[in-house]
């Protein structure tokens, strides 16, 4: 038994009577995640923010203001109307070879990641994904599954 039939059915008579696919009708029917309905797109076009954010080192301070950077260039391009923004690599931080050294601030060594702050670091990209999901499609990587098979 299919589940959900009256509301594929729903899809489906939009889908004849407007001749569009079934997944731009299913739009019409389903809310985005913050309870909105759909924005109308051109699934062709892409709207792409570009941005530059500050090298940043590896101390706790420096992951918390790159994050902070990161968020309110997001914004920013959410209010410009963009989609879709590409931060470069390092974006949040990118280590100094003194900072991580193993023989201190003063000599550069073999890394010595245990200096490394990895909480604040997770904390960062958490605090990012919840500022994306309420702006824009901020990703990394190529998309899941379940982003491929959302709609």
């Amino acid at each position: 038994m299919t589940a959900n039939r009256n509301f594929k059915r729903k899809v489906r008579a939009r889908v004849a009577k407007t001749g569009e696919s079934y997944t731009s009708a299913l739009r019409h029917f389903r809310l985005n995640p913050t309870g909105d309905p759909m924005p109308e797109t051109d699934p062709g076009r892409v709207r792409l923010a570009v941005a530059q954010t500050l090298v940043r080192d590896a101390h706790p301070a420096d992951l918390r203001a790159g994050g902070a950077e990161v968020r309110d260039l997001m914004r920013q391009a959410h209010q410009a109307g963009a989609t879709l923004v590409h931060f470069p690599e390092g974006a949040v931080c990118w280590p100094n070879k003194f900072t991580l050294s193993m023989h201190g601030p003063d000599k550069v060594g073999p890394s010595d990641w245990d200096r490394f702050d990895w909480d604040t670091l997770r904390e960062e990209p958490a605090s990012t994904t919840s500022t994306s999901s309420r702006t824009l499609a901020a990703r990394t990587g190529p998309p899941s599954k379940e982003d491929r098979t959302a709609f």
